[in-house]
């Protein structure tokens, strides 16, 4: 922010910092998701091989089940069983609240950085009872 406030002489340095302060807790929410997700699945691994490879395979399987929800069930309007076992994935998933939190409304962001932070506490709070009943 300095380097760009003193370099380019049209930089309006106050209201970048606004916008900027205004995002990042958009961003802490959408990344404690990610936490609690590799949380649950380092809590549940007795490897650090174990915990990296289920962190990519839950990953990638949420990704997967979200690009599925949004190019087969809203573009192809697929219905059925397999089309709601999809969306209750997808909405397990810190990939489909990603794209409310851009929104400028509050009850959109809003509920998107609710959902996020639940998801993060689910996470963690189901990795924890896992590791308490397995290690005590």
């Amino acid at each position: 922010m300095a380097i760009a406030a003193w370099k380019l002489g049209d930089f309006e340095f106050l209201p970048t910092l606004s916008a900027l302060f205004m995002f990042w807790p958009r961003l802490l929410a959408y990344c404690f998701a990610f936490l609690g997700l590799a949380g649950l699945c380092s809590m549940n691994s007795n490897s650090t091989v174990g915990s990296r490879t289920f962190s990519l395979i839950g990953l990638v399987s949420l990704f997967v089940a979200h690009q599925m929800v949004l190019h087969e069930i809203n573009d192809l309007h697929v219905t059925g069983g397999w089309a709601h076992f999809l969306t209750t994935v997808d909405y397990f998933s810190p990939f489909s609240h990603q794209m409310y939190l851009w929104y400028p409304e509050v009850a959109q962001y809003g509920s998107a950085m609710g959902s996020l932070i639940f998801l993060g506490a689910l996470y963690l709070a189901i990795g924890l009872i896992n590791y308490r009943e397995r290690d005590l």
